[in-house]
């Protein structure tokens, strides 16, 4: 369900969505493949995840999947921050080889390391091509995608081979 809410954010969320133009018409070019760099710098104000218990704090870390058009799914994940949801800072980068950029949906999960098992804390879903280039905040959504209030993740993204 992220990925089909995520996928009509790109359009203001009408609920339609063209394809790109190398699937509509023979004459257009098929795009290049494209290095994306994600570098996750840090996150503001994270909430406790649902399972955290009263006065514990949470050991944030980052996921990344990029679900690209040939069905494949590549996976990045930061070192866990200990007992820090307020400001956590990882300071890491990722990098992956796209093939269809206009095609390329990317979900980023701030999770909280757990003894047993790790808990979703925040996400949000999106195309590729909403991602900015540079210095970004991005918003973050709770499990049953409501807008966390003053919550974000701050990355820095770098495109090479961009059309």
């Amino acid at each position: 369900m992220e990925l089909n809410i995520g996928k009509f954010q790109d359009n203001g969320k009408c609920g339609y969505v063209l394809k790109p133009a190398y699937l509509r018409d023979d004459t257009s070019a098929s795009p290049r493949p494209t290095t994306v760099k994600i570098t996750f710098i840090s996150a503001q104000q994270l909430p406790k995840s649902g399972q955290t218990a009263k006065g514990d704090i949470i050991d944030p870390y980052v996921s990344l999947e990029v679900f690209g058009a040939d069905g494949q799914i590549k996976k990045a994940k930061t070192k866990t921050v200990r007992d820090n949801g307020f400001n956590p800072m990882w300071e890491e980068t990722s990098e992956f080889l796209v093939f269809d950029p206009e095609l390329t949906m990317l979900r980023f999960a701030i999770m909280d390391e757990g003894v047993k098992e790790d808990q979703l804390v925040a996400y949000n879903t999106f195309p590729l091509n909403m991602l900015t280039l540079g210095y970004r905040h991005i918003p973050l959504y709770d499990a049953k995608h409501n807008l966390i209030p003053f919550s974000s993740l701050y990355v820095r993204v770098v495109v090479v081979g961009k059309n």
